[in-house]
């Protein structure tokens, strides 16, 4: 496949806004994917009720198995019902096709129609094509990005310019004026330190969970290898 496959590909990926209904019990969320949650919820309630004035940026940190994908559809579900008739207001974007797929999302060069090629030319956008963009979000006022810890200065200084572009009556502001949930420099910062999938207290249990912190960490030993291995 060429490039102009790919791009071409790429464009005709779901569309932002346009995700399926899902319904969702919004008390299974766990004490702290709860204040995440809530934290949203209420800001997106006081913009919607033109009590908010300032954009909502976020990291929400958490190991493998912490409930982030579950959190994130928690939250496109709730802000897709308080939304109304309109469109979504939430975009979730990922670097690669696979943490995509894994939450239901768009890639970020399909979502922000950045076109794949290995030059400064990928970011010009103009006529057609940005007026195409601007109205794919222009409901759009929460852009989450999964994966954050595979995404580089570079893609987020691309984001925030695409996103400058994608809403011009807020050019001067970082990205765009949207709120965004993902990294590390941003003003608040919640941990999701529950592992549900191994959430037990036993030794064995313990143990494992160490073990993928490691693994994550690029700190595995020579044990964690054997373990892993039978």
């Amino acid at each position: 496949m060429n490039l102009v496959d790919i791009n071409t590909f790429l464009s005709r990926n779901p569309k932002i806004g346009e995700e399926k209904n899902v319904l969702m019990d919004y008390q299974t969320l766990n004490v702290n994917q709860k204040i995440v949650f809530e934290r949203i919820e209420s800001h997106y309630h006081n913009m919607f009720e033109g009590r908010q004035d300032e954009p909502l940026r976020i990291i929400v940190m958490g190991t493998a198995g912490t409930g982030k994908t579950y959190l994130i559809e928690a939250i496109r579900c709730r802000l897709r019902e308080m939304a109304g008739e309109s469109k979504s207001p939430i975009a979730v974007l990922a670097l690669t096709g696979v943490a995509a797929f894994n939450t239901e999302g768009i890639t970020i060069h399909s979502g922000l129609s950045i076109l794949i090629v290995n030059n400064a030319n990928c970011l010009d956008i103009s006529g057609k094509r940005l007026k195409q963009l601007q109205d794919k979000l222009k409901d759009v006022s929460y852009v989450i990005i999964d994966e954050k810890s595979i995404v580089s200065r570079r893609i987020l200084a691309i984001i925030d310019k695409r996103l400058r572009q994608a809403f011009p009556e807020h050019n001067n502001e970082p990205f765009g004026g949207s709120g965004i949930a993902a990294y590390k420099q941003f003003k608040e910062v919640y941990k999701l330190e529950i592992v549900q999938r191994q959430s037990g207290n036993s030794k064995e249990q313990q143990n494992f969970r160490n073990i993928l912190l490691r693994l994550r960490n690029g700190e595995s030993t020579i044990d964690d290898w054997k373990i892993l291995t039978t």
